[in-house]
C-alpha cells in the first residue's frame, strides 16, 4: 500500500500545506516535525506514525478534509501501529464527501484492494478525475517548495495524466506548467504543452512562447537550471531550439485567447521587430488590450512605446503613468525607463531621490545583465547607462536620502500588494 518514503513525503506536505493554509492546525505539527529533523532514522517508525496520528486526529474529526485524506493514509500504511484498511477507507469517504478530488481517488482504489466497489465509488472516481486540479497544485506546489521526496509528485501527476486523457483542459494545463519547470514526472513536456493550448488552455501556449524565447529572467537567472531545463527537453524535442519565431507563433495563439502576458510579450516582439516584422500599430493594439488588465509587462509595452518618440507618436504624461504603475508591479523595464526620466527631466519633473528610490529598487530584485533582456529596443537606455548617469550626479548625502526612500516605497507598495517582485514574478517563472 503505503511505503514509509510515502508517509514521509505525506508528512512534509502536510506540515508545509497545513502551515499555509492554518497556523492553529500547523501548530500540531511543529514538533514532530522536529523530531524527525533531529532524531531522523534514530525515530521509530511506529512511534513517528502514532505522533503524527494525535496531530491530525482533532482536525480530521472537526471535518477539515486535508486532515482526514491524511489520517486516512497514517491508517492505510502497513507499516502504522494503527493500520487499519477499512478505518482508511472511511476516512477517505470522509474526505470525499468533502470534496477532496485525491480522496475520491484513493476511496476507489482501496475499495478496489477490498473488494468493496459501489456506484457511488466509481461516481466519485469520474468526479474526481474531471476536477483534480486543486489537489494536485496543493501536492505539487507544497512539494516543491519544500523538497520533499518525490512521491507524492507521483500521485499527483498520476492524478493529472487520468483526467488529462479524459479530456480534461485544466489538468493538461497543470502538466505543461510543472512540466516547463522541470519536473521529471511529466513525459514530454513540449508535447503536453502544445496539446493543451491547442484545447483551449491559454497559460500552455504563453510558456511554450516563453520556453522558446528563452530568456534568462524567466528562468529565475539562474544560468544552471536553465541549462538543465535545456537538457531535459532535448529528450522531449531532440530537435528543440530556442526560437522568436516559434515564441511569437505561441504568444499570439495565446493572445488571441486574452491572456494577458502572451499579449504583452508578441506587442514587444512586434515592436522590437523579434520573431516578426516590425509592426508598431499592431503592437500598440495588443499592448492595450495588455494594459486594460493590469499585466505588469502590458503595462511596461505600452509606457516605453508611448515615451519614445522614437518609435511612435508620444504621450508623456500616458508614458509616465504607464510605467509608474509598471514599476510598482515589478517591471525592471519601467523602473529604467523612470530612473532615465526622473535623472534628466525627460517629460517628467527632474527628482533625483525618485531615480535613485527605482535604483535601489531595481538592483535589488534583479539581475542588472539580463532583467530587460528582450525590451532593449523599446527602453531609452540601457540599465547600465541609466545608472551610470545617475551616479554622476549623487553625493554621499543624496544617496543615503535615497536608500530611505526606496525603503518607503517598498514598505508602501507592500501595504498595497504590489510587493514582493520576485514572489510574483515566480507565479509565471518557468524553472526557480
Amino acid at each position: 500500500m503505503v511505503s514509509f518514503p510515502r508517509f514521509i513525503a505525506t508528512f512534509l506536505l502536510v506540515f508545509g500545506g497545513m502551515l499555509a493554509s492554518s497556523n492553529a492546525l500547523s501548530a500540531d505539527y511543529t514538533t514532530v516535525f522536529r523530531v524527525w529533523r533531529d532524531e531522523e532514522k534514530e525515530t521509530g517508525v511506529r512511534t513517528l506514525f502514532w505522533n503524527l496520528n494525535q496531530g491530525m486526529r482533532s482536525h480530521a474529526e472537526a471535518g477539515n478534509p486535508q486532515a482526514q485524506y491524511h489520517y486516512a493514509i497514517s491508517f492505510q500504511n502497513d507499516q502504522s501501529p494503527i493500520n487499519d484498511y477499512n478505518a482508511a477507507l472511511d476516512w477517505f469517504e470522509k474526505a470525499a464527501s468533502n470534496g477532496h478530488a485525491m480522496a475520491m481517488t484513493q476511496a476507489f482504489e482501496l475499495s478496489v484492494f477490498l473488494g468493496q466497489t459501489t456506484p457511488l465509488r466509481e461516481d466519485n472516481l469520474k468526479k474526481a478525475l474531471n476536477e483534480p486540479e486543486n489537489e494536485a497544485r496543493f501536492l505539487l506546489d507544497t512539494s516543491m517548495a519544500l523538497g520533499t521526496p518525490p512521491t507524492q509528485r507521483h500521485l499527483a501527476i498520476e492524478q493529472l495524466n487520468k483526467a488529462a486523457k479524459l479530456g480534461n483542459v485544466k489538468a493538461l494545463g497543470l502538466l505543461c506548467r510543472y512540466g516547463t519547470k522541470g519536473l521529471y514526472y511529466v513525459s514530454f513536456p513540449l508535447q503536453v504543452c502544445e496539446s493543451a493550448s491547442r484545447n483551449g488552455a491559454a497559460e500552455a501556449g504563453t510558456r511554450l512562447g516563453m520556453i522558446y524565447e528563452w530568456r534568462h529572467d524567466d528562468f529565475m537567472i539562474y544560468p544552471s537550471v536553465r541549462d538543465r531545463t535545456e537538457f531535459i527537453l532535448s529528450y522531449d524535442a531532440p530537435r528543440f531550439k530556442p526560437s522568436k519565431e516559434m515564441a511569437a507563433y505561441w504568444y499570439e495563439q495565446s493572445a488571441k485567447k486574452g491572456d494577458a502576458k502572451a499579449q504583452a510579450r508578441l506587442a514587444r516582439l512586434l515592436a522590437s521587430g523579434e520573431g516578426r516584422n516590425a509592426d508598431i500599430g499592431k503592437a500598440l493594439d495588443w499592448a492595450e488590450k495588455s494594459a486594460v488588465q493590469d499585466e505588469p509587462e502590458g503595462l511596461a509595452v505600452l509606457g516605453l512605446l508611448l515615451a519614445n518618440e522614437r518609435l511612435t507618436k508620444k504621450d508623456a504624461p500616458r508614458a509616465l503613468a504607464l510605467l509608474t504603475r509598471a514599476a510598482e508591479r515589478g517591471n525592471p523595464a519601467a523602473m529604467v525607463d523612470l530612473i532615465v526620466m526622473h535623472t534628466h527631466g525627460q517629460d517628467a519633473p527632474r527628482d533625483l531621490d525618485q531615480a535613485l528610490t527605482w535604483a535601489y529598487l531595481f538592483q535589488e530584485e534583479f539581475d542588472i545583465p539580463h532583467a530587460t533582456e528582450g525590451y532593449e529596443r523599446l527602453m531609452l537606455l540601457t540599465a547600465r547607462e541609466a545608472i551610470f548617469d545617475l551616479k554622476q550626479l549623487l553625493t554621499p548625502e543624496a544617496a543615503l536620502k535615497g536608500r530611505r526612500a526606496a525603503t518607503d516605497l517598498r514598505e508602501s507598495l507592500f501595504k498595497k500588494g504590489l510587493w514582493p517582485f520576485r514572489q510574483r514574478r515566480e507565479e509565471y517563472a518557468l524553472t526557480y
